[in-house]
């Protein structure tokens, strides 16, 4: 079934092969001009006295990786559905639908990391990391783990709204809130400890919590990957009965 999928992704992808390559050189660029070299300036250190371009590095990363995620999700979760166009046929294959779902939001994953790659290698060319070879791949591994749970909320958000507009406007304020609520950009030290403590249980702030203990201070934190992994499966369940249910079958 996954070959399956790939194989699709891969033919949806080399009809637009160039604008792809385009983007994922362009977007590390964008987000290091506008964000990184301004806000380096504001947060010259972290709070355990990281250099704010290293802090900020999985956390670029990161929006990469949901930027290379969204496009893909949009169009089959949402404007392939409202169209009833490929979306509807695929739902006849004999498996089940959360099966659909895993496949479909494995394969942008996959192609998800293409962006993440390419996006990476740039921003090793603009900014001085103190990271050797090996952290990069873990970085990618919590990449994983990290799309996956925002997969599933881009998922969610396509199944349960039937307008651009609400569609657009759910996005965009989930976006909003996982910019500056995970720990992405900046640190929950400098919310009000309320808000703070409420965001750091977050799934993907644990997670990126785990990832940066683990690449500056070599703390390996179990807690991180177990926790959104689990909630990644158990939302992949929720996902398959919503889409079961949109789909009417």
């Amino acid at each position: 079934m996954i070959s399956a999928f790939l194989k699709r992704r891969w033919w949806l992808t080399q009809n637009r092969i160039l604008t792809t390559i385009s983007s994922a050189l362009i977007i590390p660029i964008i987000l290091y001009t506008t964000i990184v070299s301004v806000l380096n300036n504001v947060i010259v250190h972290s709070i355990d006295e990281i250099p704010y371009e290293h802090w900020a590095f999985p956390g670029l990363i990161m929006i990469i990786a949901t930027i290379g995620l969204f496009p893909l999700l949009y169009r089959d979760f949402f404007d392939l559905r409202i169209h009833r166009h490929i979306l509807q046929p695929i739902t006849l294959a004999p498996v089940t639908k959360i099966e659909i779902v895993f496949g479909i939001v494995i394969t942008a994953i996959i192609e998800s990391l293409s962006f993440v790659i390419i996006g990476m290698a740039v921003l090793i060319i603009l900014m001085p990391n103190p990271l050797v070879w090996y952290q990069y791949l873990i970085i990618l591994i919590y990449v994983v783990l990290y799309n996956g749970v925002i997969a599933n909320v881009f998922v969610t958000i396509g199944l349960v709204t039937d307008r651009v507009t609400m569609y657009m406007f759910a996005v965009l304020t989930f976006l909003m809130f996982i910019l500056f609520g995970s720990g992405i950009l900046v640190e929950f030290e400098f919310y009000p400890s309320s808000l703070g403590s409420i965001f750091a249980n977050l799934p993907t702030s644990v997670l990126m919590h785990g990832l940066r203990s683990l690449l500056f201070f070599q703390r390996i934190d179990w807690f991180s990957l177990i926790y959104p992994l689990l909630i990644a499966v158990a939302w992949f369940g929720v996902n398959g009965l919503l889409f079961k249910y949109k789909s009417k079958q």
